[in-house]
This record gives structure tokens, sequence and C-alpha cells, in this order.
């Protein structure tokens, strides 16, 4: 076990580096709650949580969720279409949710908008698999864009139709 977390360590580092980073801010969940409601979550405030705010998550359920999905489809993204492709796109992301926090005053945490990117992404490089895998995960997103849970299912649509546009745009580019 130890052997199989150093080699994907070793082999994607940015992912090592993003799954500990968030597991320290959900630590500091527990830790420090009101410091990090005030200022690790994408809000409309320009705090660290602008930029920190997709590590944050809200309680343990929230961060392995998200590590049950984010870590075997980034590894297979990176092995698919690169490891600068994959972080660029991870870092554009991150970016691009914490402006849209700051701008909408939209209280925002978690690495799920990246996890739906890459999910988007992987329906066209992906195999057929992981494609029937999305398109369950998507229509269950859009079923659930009504509900009144805490959960930003209209961000997880958005980003998994960016992720799918970033992949057509990225085979258009490579065929020319």
């Amino acid at each position: 076990m130890a052997n199989m977390i150093i080699n994907i360590s070793t082999a994607h580092p940015v992912l090592a580096i993003t799954v500990i980073l968030g597991f320290i801010a959900t630590c500091l969940t527990y830790i420090a709650t009101d410091f990090v409601s005030d200022y690790m979550i994408i809000s409309g405030d320009l705090t660290a949580g602008t930029f920190l705010g997709t590590f944050t998550h809200m309680n343990w359920g929230h961060y392995l969720g998200n590590m049950l999905f984010l870590i075997p489809v980034w590894i297979y993204a990176d092995n698919k279409v690169g490891k600068v492709f994959v972080v660029s796109i991870v870092l554009a992301n991150m970016i691009i949710t914490g402006i849209y926090g700051l701008i909408s005053g939209a209280r925002l945490c978690g690495l799920s908008g990246v996890v739906y990117m890459l999910l988007g992404l992987m329906c066209i490089f992906g195999n057929w698999l992981m494609f029937i895998f999305a398109g369950i995960l998507f229509v269950a997103e859009f079923t659930l864009l009504n509900s009144e849970d805490e959960t930003s299912h209209a961000s997880h649509v958005v980003f998994f139709v960016v992720g799918i546009i970033i992949a057509l745009v990225k085979i258009w580019v490579s065929a020319r």
C-alpha cells in the first residue's frame, strides 16, 4: 500500500499536492471552523478562500467523496492527454471558480468542479465505460439541479460541459 502511494505521488506530484492540501484544509474545518468559514471558502470577499476554496471541504464525507472520483479520473486524464494539459485546465478551473465566487458572492468549496470537468474531458478521450459512468453522474446532477441541499449542482453540470468543450477544442486544434 505504501509503495502504491509513493508511486502515485511520484508519477502525479500535482495530484498528490492537491490531495494533501485538501486533507489539510479539511482538518482546519474541524480545528478552526470560524477561520475556515470566514477565510477559506470562496465567497464574495477577496480572501485566501478565493484561491484556496477548492481545496477546502466542509466535512470528511465531502472530502472523501471528491477524492474517490478525483484520484482515478485525474490519473486517467494524465495518461490520456498529458500531465501539463491536465494541470493547466485544473488551475484554470480553480481560478475561474474563485473569480466566479468573488463576483457572484456564492459560497463555494471543494474539488468537485475539477472532478466534473475532468469527467467531461474523459467522456471524449476515454473509453466507453468512462463515457457511461460520466453520463450517469451527469444525469444524476442534472436531475438534482433544483434540489435544496448545499451542493452546487449547477456548477457540476457547467464544469462537465466545459470539460467536453475543452476536449473538443483540443481535438480540433490537434487536427489542424
